[in-house]
């Protein structure tokens, strides 16, 4: 039997994948937003993405969550947009993790080059 948070979280999954991926999660701290995002690139595949955000702490918390929920990274990619090389679930996956001051300076090109792009909760503070 699935909990409360359990059932609030498929709901968000469900509903995003329903409307391409396109939409926000809210929800208060601990709800499982995070955990919701990477359930979805993993459901729907994607293998190039962007998280952004304004936190300092944006790439630490990133890699943790994802690294808890069962991927774990081969190596940094320093050429081009440094991007992260990761595993999960036998797939390889192209993550690249940094603050939004920093696509803000990117081409249309380089941003049209992510599968999804993840904006980090605290973006809009």
């Amino acid at each position: 039997m699935q909990t409360l948070r359990e059932k609030i979280q498929n709901q968000f999954i469900d509903i995003l994948i329903q409307n391409n991926c396109i939409g926000t999660i809210g929800g208060g701290m601990g709800i499982g937003k995070s955990y919701c995002a990477i359930e979805i690139i993993k459901r729907k595949h994607f293998r190039n993405i962007l998280i952004t955000g304004y936190r300092t702490p944006l790439k630490e918390n990133w890699e943790k969550e994802l690294k808890k929920w069962g991927f774990w990274k081969l190596i940094e990619i320093t050429t081009g947009v440094p991007t992260g090389k990761w595993i999960g679930e036998g797939l390889e996956y192209y993550i690249q993790i940094t603050n939004i001051q920093t696509c803000y300076r990117w081409t249309k090109e380089t941003l049209q080059q992510f599968d999804l792009v993840i904006l980090d909760k605290n973006l809009f503070n």
